[in-house]
Parts: C-alpha cells; sequence; structure tokens
C-alpha cells in the first residue's frame, strides 16, 4: 500500500513541476518541486528495495545469530512487528551487532536490520533541505562591520604643525638656499683691521603662506536604515569618513597638486628629481640610483623613505659593487620593532606612493620641512540635518575638516662649494 502510495504522489509532483514550467515561478519554488520529486522516487527505490529483501528473506528464512535471544532470532513474519520496535533493533547485546557486520564485510549480505541502518537519514526532516524543515533554522547575525583598516601615515608625527587663526597666515622666511656666498639669506662677515669698516650687507626675506581650505565628505541615509539597522549605520559613516580623511591627507602630502588643495612633495619646487642610469632597463631601481637620491638628501639623517609595494623586489636586488663583493644597500627588517632600510635610514611601503617606474615610485624626505597648517585645531566636524531630504525621509550627514600643506622651501639649496643641489625632498626620474 505505501509503495502504491508512492507511486501516486510521484505522478502528482510531476504533474505540479509539468505546470509550474509554464508559470512564472521562483527559483526557490522550482527547486522545491524539483527536490519533492528526487524524495518520492528515493522513498520508492528504498521501499522496492525492502519488498525484495522481504521476498528473498521469505526465500530462505532468517535468522540473525544463533547465540541471539528469541528477540533476535525473529522469523520473518515477526520481522515487522519486533526488532522495528526494539531500540536496540533487535540486539540484546552490542557484540552480537559487531559480529554481523563484520560478516556483513566478508560474505557480502546484509541483514534487514543492516539495510535498514544503512537507508536511514534520507526520509526524514532536517536541516539539509530547506523544503523538509531547513529554512526553520534561524540564520545568526553579528552586529560588527568588518574592514581594512587605513594604512598609517608615517609623516604625521614628523611634519611641522602650524596652528592657523584665520584661513589665511603668512610665515616670514630667509632667502637662504644659495650659500655660495652667504648661509642666511644676504648677511655677510669679513676680516677687518683696525679703523677699517666692514662692508655692509642685508639679509633677504620672502613669504610662505598657508591657505586653509575645507575638506568634506557627504553622505545620505533613509531614516528606516538608521531606526532599524541592527548595526549603528551613524558609526558606520563616522569610521569609512575617518578613514577617508587619513587616506586623502596623505596623499595629498605625496600627490598634491596646490591649486585649493595642499602642495605634494612631488609638485615642490624645492624637489630634487635624481636622473636614471644611462642605459638603464625600465621599471627597475638600481643601488647606483639610491646613492644617487642619498648624494642629493639635505640632512639625511632626519630623513625617511616612502616606496610603492611594486618597489620592493627590486629593493632587494639592489647592491653596491665593490672589489671582493657586493653589498647590499636594502636590509629587510621584521616588521615589528625593526623597519626596513636603505642605506641606515628606515623605509615604508605605501599605495600613495606610485608605481614602479614612474616618478614618485621613491623618494627620501625631511617631513620636518614641510608645514601642515590647521584651522580649528584639525579636528573632523560633523553635522546632520533631516532637513535637506526631508520628503524623501532621509537624513544629510556631513563631515569637514580645514587644513593645508607645502614644503616651505622655494628651492633647492645651493652648497657653498658645489654646483650640485641639495634638498629635503628627492625623488627619481621616471624609468619607462
Amino acid at each position: 500500500m505505501k509503495l502504491k502510495q508512492l507511486k501516486l504522489d510521484l505522478d502528482a509532483a510531476k504533474k505540479d513541476l509539468t505546470a509550474a514550467a509554464g508559470k512564472d515561478v521562483t527559483d526557490e519554488e522550482w527547486t522545491a518541486l524539483v527536490e519533492n520529486i528526487q524524495s518520492i522516487e528515493a522513498s520508492i527505490e528504498k521501499e522496492e528495495d525492502r519488498l525484495k529483501q522481504v521476498e528473498e528473506i521469505m526465500g530462505r528464512g532468517f535468522d540473525v545469530d544463533a547465540k541471539a535471544d528469541p528477540v533476535d532470532n525473529p522469523r520473518i513474519g515477526k520481522v515487522e512487528d519486533q526488532w522495528k520496535k526494539d531500540p536496540a533493533l533487535g540486539y540484546s547485546r552490542p557484540g552480537i551487532f559487531l559480529e554481523e557486520v563484520m560478516n556483513a564485510e566478508k560474505k557480502g549480505q546484509l541483514s534487514p536490520q543492516l539495510k535498514f541502518l544503512a537507508a536511514a537519514g534520507s526520509d526524514e526532516a532536517s536541516t539539509l533541505s530547506n523544503v523538509y524543515g531547513g529554512f526553520l533554522i534561524p540564520e545568526a547575525f553579528r552586529p560588527e562591520v568588518l574592514s581594512v583598516s587605513v594604512e598609517a601615515d608615517p609623516t604625521a608625527s614628523r611634519v611641522t604643525q602650524i596652528p592657523m587663526a584665520s584661513d589665511v597666515v603668512n610665515i616670514p622666511a630667509r632667502t637662504d638656499k644659495n650659500h655660495s656666498t652667504s648661509v642666511s639669506g644676504g648677511l655677510t662677515v669679513g676680516r677687518t683691521t683696525e679703523t677699517q669698516a666692514p662692508s655692509s650687507s642685508r639679509v633677504a626675506l620672502e613669504n610662505v603662506k598657508l591657505e586653509a581650505t575645507a575638506l568634506m565628505g557627504l553622505s545620505y541615509a533613509s531614516e528606516q536604515l538608521l531606526e532599524r539597522s541592527a548595526v549603528s549605520f551613524i558609526a558606520i559613516l563616522e569610521q569609512g569618513f575617518s578613514d577617508e580623511f587619513a587616506s586623502k591627507m596623505f596623499d595629498e602630502k605625496i600627490n598634491g597638486t596646490g591649486a585649493g588643495a595642499p602642495v605634494g612633495v612631488l609638485n615642490s619646487a624645492a624637489t630634487i628629481t635624481v636622473a636614471k642610469e644611462g642605459g638603464q632597463t625600465a621599471d627597475t631601481i638600481t643601488g647606483q640610483n639610491l646613492i644617487d637620491m642619498r648624494h642629493r638628501a639635505w640632512r639625511y639623517g632626519n630623513s625617511i623613505w616612502l616606496a610603492n609595494h611594486d618597489v620592493y623586489p627590486s629593493l632587494v636586488t639592489a647592491h653596491v659593487s665593490m672589489t671582493n663583493d657586493d653589498i647590499p644597500v636594502f636590509v629587510p627588517g621584521n616588521g615589528v620593532d625593526v623597519p626596513d632600510t636603505i642605506l641606515g635610514r628606515p623605509v615604508y611601503f605605501t599605495e600613495y606612493a606610485n608605481t614602479l617606474g614612474d616618478k614618485g615610485d621613491i623618494m627620501l624626505c625631511d617631513w620636518s620641512q614641510y608645514l601642515w597648517g590647521t584651522l580649528g585645531g584639525g579636528s573632523i566636524q560633523s553635522a546632520e540635518s533631516m532637513h535637506v531630504r526631508f520628503v524623501n525621509h532621509e537624513r544629510t550627514f556631513k563631515f569637514y575638516t580645514y587644513n593645508t600643506g607645502s614644503p616651505w622651501w622655494k628651492s633647492a639649496l645651493t652648497p657653498k662649494n658645489s654646483s650640485t643641489t641639495l634638498s629635503p625632498f628627492v625623488t627619481l626620474a621616471a624609468r619607462a
């Protein structure tokens, strides 16, 4: 009777699937229909197997073990009535069950009990199928947002901070970058004899101007999201914009154009661009490149290197050829308390440096000669309003700060006894 009903159910399920093929059903509904047919077919196959087993047993009789209790050795007419009702499936001792398993492996014959155990697990409700109970199990949600932290700015603690009381601050500076005659911007001293007047001189000055501009971020969010989200969406915005501000300011110190924004070292008139070697292969950095950059650095002991991550393989092979050996100029650190160094100074790998082969893929800078001006304390301010998009039932979030930055040097320095200029900011020319 059960097999007959299963076949009727299968015919009905196939009709449902055929009818659904001509309708607009969802993927989930279609999957449920297919899984239902597969389940019924599996049940039919099991039922047919069991009937075959009964026919086989009816032909040869059934004896689990001569040593078993009467319940362990029922005649076929009692199989359905007794062992399926027994939690131990008719086995009075574990040893009898294990012995039957070993015999089954040797002889290749399974008793109804073992076949029943082998068939278990496909005709019951479980979490394996959404249709048969899986969707009843709730999914968990962790109220946290995973994110990649913004890259640390190694220049932040090294720049010269200039608090600004107004949008524009003018700072006087000596014009003292030509030391061929004077290191003080024009003043000179000299030896004189008695009654002889010294030569007069005067100092030349220039103006360094810092003009703060607004760095801003804006975002909208619906009131429904703000009210019902399990995670504070405002906190997500605050952290996200904090990372964006830090990223933008670091990038501008290197690449800023100066047009309503900070002047980056790559666009400064004081930055020295060291030429590549004659015949140098494209997209490479050699030991001689690094020595040439070191040669042009003013106050090297206060400088740090910045390089794109793409530069690392070239640095590993960069060396100086000596009489008896090659000496590497890059020394890898341990990444914790011992930094990577080039010619004794730390090197920081950053995504804001340009890619290998372009000008700015590696830089050597004394950031104390870079001025970073901040208005209003330099902190990021925030404001929100429900009125900007009131009819849309949305809230507006605004984040802003006022700052600017620039090298205060307006030209490289000419030493007293050399025509080779020096600068706190040195980079390598493109090697395309």
